[in-house]
């Protein structure tokens, strides 16, 4: 029963890793376009 348990902590840990790599990917992507779209008002301007 116990393995059953650190399994399924196991499991929780790596659903709340890959939804925080999820946040971190959307937010530098984020930065990035901010980024682009920044440069490109520059060299428009």
């Amino acid at each position: 029963m116990s393995r059953s348990l650190t399994e399924h902590a196991t499991k929780n840990k790596l659903t709340v890793a890959r939804q925080k790599n999820k946040e971190t990917i959307n937010f530098l992507i984020f930065l990035l376009a901010k980024l682009k779209a920044s440069s490109l008002l520059k060299y428009t301007r």
